[in-house]
């Protein structure tokens, strides 16, 4: 079958299997897994040289899009408290996960995913599910958690790789990271001056074809350098956040720009996941063990904040907001296998996890609005 069938025959079928489930209220993502899980089940496959560019893309501009999430002022602002937060989720989950990892003699890429999937929640989700729903004090702080964890579950990432034991290639990977720290913030400092609102129009275009550019010149570079592909676009990220913070200007439009492009990238990625998904009845019996995942970030999260802020009530009420798990566990899974190590059913649980987590989020935390409401307030919004 050539490239432009197959193409169309996925996007049909992540179309197809979207629509059927926006009658659940499931997130897209868990349709285009399906989708790829449906269309393997018809041995259609997706792993050729064309859609693994494209997915490898995506991870990419996933990758800038977390650091460009990334609000050094929030941070900043509440930075004491989150670190104590974000030590004791290492360390409560780092410990689980290594006896876990002991007793059921899991590989160093099967720990290191099941720990990056518990440990990282997802910035755009939590920004849609909290914003203006909790106070603003607590969604600061939940906000800057994420960001840390972001930069945790990138550093397992860089230990899975090897990159943090080889002298040379840690040095390789400082050197990068340097470097597009700076071209981000000089990029953006140069592009966007007080300029009037036809020149600010015409430099958010550069950037954005400039923020494009660089994230294809240090995929290249990565693949080159053997170093982990998605700290560029990482470091480039955060450095553009700062550089738009620095001078009070607004990120959204750049935002607007790259959410399109990067959700379409996405689709190819996550049917790309789907179709390493092994489906069958034994899968179903991880369903508890995802659970155990969701509830080991959720308690871990809530110890940290009761630490810092002394309320019980408050720190368990407002972890149920960090129960959606990011999509960068799947992240860390897929480079696992690309790097040869046998995950089996653990990868199929990180997939499990993320999707349960999603659903699991999405109910809890709109019960949690609803209870704080009145009655009609709440069917607004499940309706919604």
């Amino acid at each position: 079958m050539d490239v432009l069938t197959l193409f169309t025959l996925a996007l049909v079928a992540a179309t197809a299997s979207g629509w059927l489930l926006r009658y659940l209220k499931f997130s897209p993502v868990i349709a285009y897994i399906i989708a790829g899980v449906v269309l393997n089940y018809f041995n259609l496959n997706l792993d050729i040289t064309v859609f693994n560019f494209l997915s490898t893309l995506a991870v990419q501009l996933l990758a800038f899009r977390i650091g460009f999430s990334f609000d050094a002022s929030t941070v900043k602002n509440v930075f004491g408290k989150t670190i104590v937060i974000v030590l004791v989720e290492v360390f409560l989950i780092a410990s689980v996960i290594s006896a876990v990892s002991s007793l059921m003699y899991l590989n160093l890429g099967e720990s290191v995913l099941l720990f990056a999937t518990a440990i990282n929640a997802s910035s755009s989700i939590l920004f849609k599910q909290s914003r203006g729903k909790i106070p603003n004090d607590d969604f600061e702080l939940v906000m800057a958690t994420s960001s840390l964890e972001d930069i945790v579950a990138f550093s397992a990432l860089a230990i899975l790789t090897g990159q943090l034991v080889n002298v040379y290639n840690g040095l390789v990977l400082f050197l990068e990271g340097l470097a597009s720290l700076g071209l981000g913030l000089g990029l953006t400092k140069f592009l966007l001056p007080t300029l009037s609102s036809k020149e600010r129009e015409y430099s958010q275009e550069l950037l954005f074809l400039a923020v494009i550019t660089l994230v294809f010149v240090f995929t290249l570079l990565g693949e080159d350098l053997k170093i982990p592909e998605v700290l560029p676009p990482l470091v480039l990220g955060i450095a553009t956040s700062y550089a738009f913070s620095d001078m009070g200007e607004d990120k959204s439009e750049l935002e607007s720009r790259l959410s399109p492009l990067n959700d379409f990238f996405l689709v190819i990625f996550f049917l790309l996941v789907g179709q390493n998904v092994s489906l069958s009845y034994q899968t179903l019996l991880l369903l508890p063990l995802s659970l155990g995942l969701i509830a080991l970030k959720y308690v871990a999260f809530s110890i940290g904040y009761w630490i810092v802020s002394g309320s019980f009530q408050k720190a368990f009420t407002t972890g149920i907001n960090m129960t959606a798990l990011s999509e960068f566990g799947i992240v860390v899974g897929v480079t696992a296998i690309s790097l040869g190590y046998n995950l089996g059913s653990v990868f199929d649980l990180a997939v499990m996890t993320f999707g349960a987590s999603v659903i699991l989020s999405g109910f809890l935390v709109s019960r949690l609005w609803c209870l704080a409401n009145s009655s009609l307030i709440c069917r607004r919004e499940v309706q919604s």
